[in-house]
């Protein structure tokens, strides 16, 4: 039983990770910083993965079992990786939990502004806000929200044992928007 138990932690672990590689990958894409002038920071990274992991995560958590579950271990997935990157640019263990804890906190905030975000408008202006650090509309912010919207709409639409197979569906394209 214990095995069984065990092995299923296991496989959704090994699921979160390949869903966050994916999404990673995703959020990687040259055009976010080059056209859209995402800043190309830490900061501005951390943002791009988090709307990613924010997409993934409330298409996961709308599905059935295993698939709230998986929502969890993607989130854990990506502050694991986080950590692991604080560590790698030489910040200490003190630094480490004070700056996760400003991320998490940061994520939150994120999610509830996107998940509040009913239209392009109101999620070009959370971009504006979180991802441009702008309280006034930023002119890139609009795009970035039809792609935005785009994601999280594949991500719902998609059959929940392709994320679980770390098959999300294809980023949306410029020209998709």
């Amino acid at each position: 039983m214990l095995d069984a138990l065990f092995g299923r932690k296991r496989e959704l672990r090994d699921a979160a990770d390949r869903l966050y590689v994916a999404l990673v990958e995703q959020a990687r894409a040259p055009w976010f910083y080059a056209d859209l002038e995402a800043p190309d920071t830490v900061d501005g990274r951390f943002d791009l993965i988090a709307l990613h992991v924010w997409a993934a995560h409330r298409a996961l958590v709308a599905g059935a079992a295993p698939a709230p579950e998986l929502a969890q271990r993607l989130v854990d997935t990506m502050f694991t990786d986080m950590d692991r990157g604080l560590r790698e640019l030489g910040v200490g263990d003190h630094g480490v939990a004070r700056r996760l804890k400003q991320m998490v906190g940061a994520f939150r905030g994120r999610v509830a502004a996107y998940e509040a975000a009913s239209d392009r408008e109101a999620m070009a202006a959370a971009l504006s806000r979180n991802v441009y650090r702008s309280e006034s509309p930023v002119p890139q912010a609009d795009e970035f929200a039809g792609y935005a919207l785009e994601l999280a709409r594949r991500l719902e639409a998609a059959p929940i044992a392709d994320l679980i197979a770390a098959r999300p569906p294809a980023a949306p394209a410029r020209e998709d928007l």
